[in-house]
């Protein structure tokens, strides 16, 4: 049975749905249509109270219900102005349709709020930063594997970002004791975006040590924090040293 919003925020914006172009629903398999879903549900936010409630034949247009007011309105603040992690989904989408020589967009009723071109994304040139070195600092999700590289997932303090890499058997050991801790990371990375894209993303970054956040100068985290949001951006605490130097 279908669930319906608030009457009001539907004549406003009208039904809520997400259309791929070039995929007909008889082509695509199961797991990689849940792939999308995980990432659309990311990218909209409210998971809990966003629901799919059908998919027309032609392509896969998914028709989508939101079961409060209160949560229609917060995707439609997150589409409108989107947080990092639903950045992060929106490059994940398109690269799933660029793989797929697709394009797709968000719709309210017939309206188009959000266009997604993976032909174009597909196309366009790579832009990187060379590699150097890195300190990463935040708290510890994930780590462990078989392989002499063993990978790690850390959140980020500067943008919430999960940041991957991989680290030696005698480091990870180590870190391994830190699971769930805020600890700061030094490695070499690189970062990429595509043209069209406003935020970098940390390439191949292999991490060689760490440390524990405990007592760490405000200072020095701060620094880390202003420098890590944006790789151009100067050394926070120099241009502070600077400005009270100039006074």
């Amino acid at each position: 049975m279908k669930q319906t919003t608030d009457k009001k925020d539907d004549a406003v914006l009208g039904d809520l749905s997400f259309r791929i172009n070039g995929i007909h629903p008889d082509s695509i398999s199961f797991k990689r249509l849940n792939t999308y879903l995980k990432e659309i549900a990311n990218y909209l936010g409210s998971e809990k109270n966003l629901h799919l409630v059908g998919i027309t034949k032609k392509c896969v247009h998914l028709s989508l219900a939101v079961d409060s007011p209160k949560a229609r309105l917060a995707i439609h603040n997150r589409i409108s102005n989107p947080p990092n992690a639903a950045q992060e989904s929106r490059l994940k989408i398109l690269k799933l349709l660029s793989e797929d020589k697709a394009d797709a967009e968000v719709l309210y009723g017939e309206r188009k709020v959000v266009s997604l071109d993976g032909r174009r994304y597909a196309n366009e040139p790579i832009q990187r930063l060379p590699r150097g070195h890195v300190t990463f600092k935040g708290e510890l999700i994930k780590i462990g594997g078989v392989d002499d590289s063993v990978p790690f997932e850390l959140v980020e303090y500067a943008t919430g970002d999960r940041i991957k890499g991989n680290v030696s058997k005698n480091v990870a050991r180590q870190m391994a004791a830190k699971l769930f801790s805020y600890i700061a990371v030094s490695g070499e990375a690189g970062w990429e975006r595509h043209s069209s894209d406003t935020q970098w993303r940390v390439e191949r970054f292999v991490a060689t040590g760490f440390e524990p956040l405990d007592n760490r100068p405000l200072s020095e985290t701060f620094g880390t924090l202003f420098r890590l949001s944006d790789p151009d951006a100067p050394d926070a605490i120099e241009r502070l040293n600077e400005l009270r130097s100039d006074n």
